[in-house]
């Protein structure tokens, strides 16, 4: 149970630095210092050079990554890692007890870019899509049918 509720804040926490990301105006933006993943091979990377970076994540090939946090976690660099930080510290935990729980960490895609067909049906219409590994189908249908969580 306690794992559980580990991994539940692990996620927690990488959904508020997505959100922060999004307040800020940032999730359609590279920083200097983010962990990119590649779309078609899977490698991951450090954005040094934002001109070269930002044009491959606006084409879709590459995304950034968001912290799972753990004692393992490969760390972003520069303004990225003051992101990061920030909603670590704003936790209160410290990474050796995530080290004293054996949590090590790792990083997530940042944003899924899910083809999506619609189609017209008689009674409304259907969906269908396919969703990379770490992806949640809720979210997408939420954002489609734009109902609040419990509503």
């Amino acid at each position: 149970m306690s794992k559980l509720l580990v991994a539940g804040y692990q996620s927690y926490l990488c959904n508020r630095y997505l959100s922060e990301r999004v307040r800020m105006g940032l999730f359609n933006k590279l920083l200097v210092g983010d962990i990119a993943k590649k779309h078609d091979t899977g490698g991951i990377f450090w954005v040094h050079d934002l001109a070269v970076e930002q044009s491959r994540y606006d084409a879709q090939e590459i995304s950034f990554t968001a912290p799972i946090y753990g004692y393992e976690m490969s760390h972003a660099l520069d303004e990225s890692a003051g992101l990061e930080d920030e909603i670590f510290e704003e936790s209160g935990l410290s990474m050796k007890a995530f080290k004293r729980l054996k949590v090590k960490g790792t990083r997530r895609m940042g944003r899924m870019t899910p083809k999506i067909e619609v189609a017209e049906e008689p009674n409304g219409i259907s969906l269908s899509f396919t969703l990379r590994k770490g992806a949640f189908a809720t979210i997408v249908m939420r954002e489609f049918m734009k109902n609040e969580p419990g509503g």
